[in-house]
């Protein structure tokens, strides 16, 4: 006998049986639970048909061996329904409707991380933010983590937000609320330059903020910035090391999150997986000079 708990992915009811299958995000596959009218309680069979898509569910069950025809490894006959969080409008829940395009689904954000598609991106981001950690952490880099509001600008690195007091707190005509300009970092570069002439080699993995205009949809106003400052070094030694850095997140990557790549290949990024194991495989990246860039 097993628990389980998670978010309803797939409803279907037939009468005497009920399949459905129960995802907790710990995974990208789902579980496929089972019961029917044979077997099963009609108390447990009438609180399974609560169910819809996007139901969230606790449920206590048995782990069985499916028929030899079915493509699951395994499947829970369904014994007994503990809690159900029920959609209570069933017809306008925009997941119900099959796969949703990721434009629409940004316009109902909540629900982004119930989709595989951004659940997928987002697992993948959370295991590269940890692989970063750890390439920096196994070559002794301290991590740092600078203040997000500075007086500085960072050498034109982009236009700024400016911090102000909110408008019924100005005092005196005075909006800024240091007394003085303050502003959203656009880099953490200079703090880095002065974290590492004592501290040696640091990184950080800072917000960055840039106040750009932009046309397109592709400008970020804010961003995860991956910085890095080492000390006693030359510009090969950085060009190797940023090398060896993207080879490792990637290979990490593609190694623990194989199931999400699998998945974005087939229906939304093709090609991905040829792509990413030539960038992690390749001996070495083209190093060409300025001018022969220019």
């Amino acid at each position: 006998t097993v628990k389980i708990a998670g978010w309803i992915k797939t409803f279907r009811d037939q009468g005497e049986i009920i399949f459905a299958s129960i995802n907790d995000g710990s995974t990208h596959n789902n579980i496929q639970i089972i019961c029917n009218s044979t077997n099963g309680k009609e108390e447990v069979m009438n609180n399974l048909r609560l169910l819809s898509v996007g139901c969230s569910a606790e449920l206590e069950g048995v782990l069985v061996k499916p028929p030899s025809n079915s493509k699951e490894p395994f499947e829970v006959f369904i014994t007994n329904v503990i809690n159900i969080g029920v959609v209570r409008d069933r017809e306008k829940y925009i997941l119900s409707k099959g796969r949703v395009k990721p434009e629409v689904m940004r316009r109902h954000q909540h629900l982004r991380f119930r989709t595989n598609y951004f659940a997928a991106i987002m697992k993948i981001r959370s295991k590269a933010l940890y692989a970063l950690r750890e390439f920096f952490d196994i070559r002794s880099f301290y991590h740092i983590d600078p203040n997000v509001i500075t007086t500085s600008d960072c050498e034109g690195a982009g236009e700024v937000f400016q911090v102000v007091a909110p408008s019924d707190k100005v005092n005196g005509g005075k909006s800024d609320f240091f007394d003085k300009k303050a502003y959203l970092t656009v880099s953490s570069q200079l703090q880095l330059e002065a974290a590492c002439a004592g501290l040696g080699n640091c990184y950080t993995m800072n917000t960055s903020f840039r106040a750009e205009k932009s046309n397109t949809s592709r400008h970020l106003a804010s961003f995860t910035h991956i910085e890095y400052e080492a000390s006693f070094g030359e510009l090969d030694d950085l060009m190797s090391l940023s090398e060896d850095m993207v080879k490792y997140v990637i290979s990490k990557c593609l190694s623990d999150c194989k199931e999400e790549y699998k998945f974005l290949n087939g229906f939304y990024s093709k090609g991905i997986l040829d792509r990413l194991e030539r960038f992690s495989s390749s001996d070495s990246y083209p190093r060409i000079s300025y001018d022969e860039a220019i």
